[in-house]
């Protein structure tokens, strides 16, 4: 990431980015990165889920298939960075070498970066490829958006993403970064969002949903949950 020359040559701070490669002949075999994901891969052929690699995986590897003209793509999370020890020379994140099926290496990569910053985020709210959820097939990852009328001063607030809805992401309000959510790790089952995050009119959520949602629903709450 931070090598992109991109942000005046300061590469991608944070975020996510985007690997693609687009076979030119079928692939089948054992995916590996000898060099490891900084931090965590979903690894998607077509579209669909294969599987995820951790950057504290012992091997990062798993199987793949992949048709010609088929798309392999590889989405890696930066999930933050240590400040101590020997750990500050290693946080570079992404893929930091050669990604191999079966042995062979895989050339051609295209480079998508996602930082989600505001104006980012503001590119995507006027996007012309929204499509009202009930005629969705949902496919992950996927950006989920919907907006809301406050008629009142507004108030502090928790959005709450039910766990058996929502499995990991990230929450936009108003372009501002709640922060992530992982159900199955925590701590926090709720997002805590500001009174200033809001505005007194029509509010909108953003939230980029990694791996499911079979309901998407969500809702906002007047105390926090936590454990």
């Amino acid at each position: 990431m931070e090598r992109l020359m991109i942000n005046n040559g300061g590469g991608q701070g944070y975020g996510f980015i985007l690997y693609r490669h687009v076979a030119a002949q079928d692939l089948n075999g054992m995916l590996r990165i000898p060099a490891g994901v900084h931090d965590r891969a979903i690894v998607l052929v077509d579209g669909k889920e294969n599987g995820v690699l951790f950057t504290n995986d012992a091997a990062a590897q798993l199987t793949v298939s992949v048709r010609a003209h088929g798309t392999l793509d590889i989405l890696v999370e930066n999930c933050g960075r240590v400040n101590f020890q020997k750990y500050l020379t290693k946080q570079m994140k992404g893929l930091h070498g050669a990604v191999l099926v079966d042995q062979q290496e895989i050339t051609g990569w295209r480079l998508y970066p996602l930082e989600f910053k505001p104006g980012q985020i503001v590119d995507i709210t006027n996007s012309r490829q929204w499509m009202p959820l009930d005629s969705l097939k949902i496919s992950s990852p996927v950006l989920f958006r919907a907006t809301w009328t406050i008629d009142s001063e507004p108030r502090d607030t928790f959005l709450h993403l039910p766990r058996d809805q929502w499995s990991k992401g990230v929450a936009f309000i108003n372009t501002i970064n709640l922060g992530r959510y992982w159900a199955a790790k925590g701590p926090q089952k709720a997002l805590y969002v500001p009174a200033p995050f809001l505005r007194y009119g029509i509010n909108e959520l953003i939230i980029f949903e990694l791996h499911s949602s079979p309901a998407a629903h969500v809702e906002f709450l007047d105390h926090s949950l936590l454990g």
